[in-house]
């Protein structure tokens, strides 16, 4: 838990209590409690707002049911790190990736401060995804963020100031998801791992994003359609096709190579990202930052009403939530 609140331009920051305080914690208890019944009356004038919250919020609820029983989390989490571990170890080496060694154009050592009205746009412009291990669904939080606007706020910016990620913002919640629907359910093979992170986690990483977004554009430094606002697979598509007609035009010969990485991101060297980025010229509480995000991580899978044991990442320094943004653009 963040003790205390960071001094910013704002009055309203000044005057709130600590975070952690009991008066906060009553503040956000009275919140909660009081919130069914106005949402109710809400809702009555407007029957289709929230339905989200109608909807189950478990990604396992459209999972096949039938030859499933015998299956539970543990079964998961043993397939899932077992299978990243083997193709860790199939590795026979780290490679080093090749950075231009220039100097950057501009440098990236700390953070700035978000606004208000900055952080008040990051919880309410994305969609409303709720993690089990969130306290209240996020829709929720989206309907009466105005109020907790003080307390996010000062959240946020002391991450982003004091280059730390709480612990509490480094746990996820993994659910199994089948592949495909014509493949057999009763294989734990057959599925695939959905991390779930809580809601203000990850407004947290696109707080950063916008900020290292702006950074790695100053420095040329992407070359990549994954992440980046304006590119997709199509934008993608589009540079290859337009690469091989002109050399066709040309006379030229093209060679297309396509890779499909098994558990890529499951298997990102933490040691090597963390000197990719000081390359690049991030340092400071910056680089403090993306090591404290990477640091002491963990997950726990969910299975139809059963949990698995929490699961540490740090026993082998590799591996990011798939459902992490901040650190999948600059991977």
């Amino acid at each position: 838990m963040i003790l205390g609140l960071v001094s910013t331009r704002s009055s309203r920051h000044r005057q709130s209590p600590p975070l952690g305080s009991a008066w906060h914690r009553r503040g956000v208890r009275s919140t909660g409690a009081s919130w069914p019944s106005s949402w109710s009356s809400h809702r009555s004038s407007r029957p289709g707002a929230f339905p989200a919250l109608r909807r189950p919020l478990s990604l396992c609820s459209g999972s096949p049911s039938s030859g499933t029983s015998a299956l539970v989390a543990d079964y998961f989490l043993t397939h899932f790190v077992g299978k990243v571990a083997t193709i860790r170890n199939s590795f026979t080496h780290p490679v080093t990736p090749h950075i231009p060694h220039t100097e950057p154009i501009t440098t990236l050592s700390s953070f700035k401060i978000l606004e208000d009205s900055d952080v008040l746009e990051l919880v309410t412009r994305h969609r409303a995804t709720t993690c089990p291990l969130d306290p209240i669904p996020s829709a929720v939080l989206q309907s009466i963020s105005a109020e907790l606007l003080p307390y996010l706020s000062s959240i946020i910016n002391t991450c982003l100031i004091c280059g730390h990620v709480p612990a509490a913002f480094k746990t996820a919640r993994v659910t199994p998801l089948l592949k495909k629907p014509s493949l057999d359910p009763t294989d734990v093979r057959n599925y695939r791992p959905v991390s779930l992170l809580p809601f203000l986690s990850k407004t947290i990483e696109r707080a950063l994003l916008n900020q290292l977004s702006v950074f790695l554009h100053q420095n040329n430094l992407l070359d990549q359609s994954g992440f980046r606002t304006g590119h997709s697979t199509e934008t993608a598509l589009l540079a290859v096709t337009e690469a091989l007609a002109t050399a066709r035009a040309s006379s030229l010969s093209s060679v297309l190579i396509l890779l499909d990485l098994s558990a890529a991101f499951d298997t990102v060297n933490h040691k090597l990202l963390i000197s990719t980025l000081a390359e690049m010229g991030i340092s400071g509480t910056a680089l403090s930052w993306f090591v404290s995000y990477l640091t002491d991580r963990s997950y726990q899978v969910s299975w139809k009403g059963s949990v698995s044991a929490p699961h540490p990442v740090y026993r082998s320094p590799a591996g990011i939530f798939t459902g992490s943004s901040a650190v999948l653009y600059v991977y």
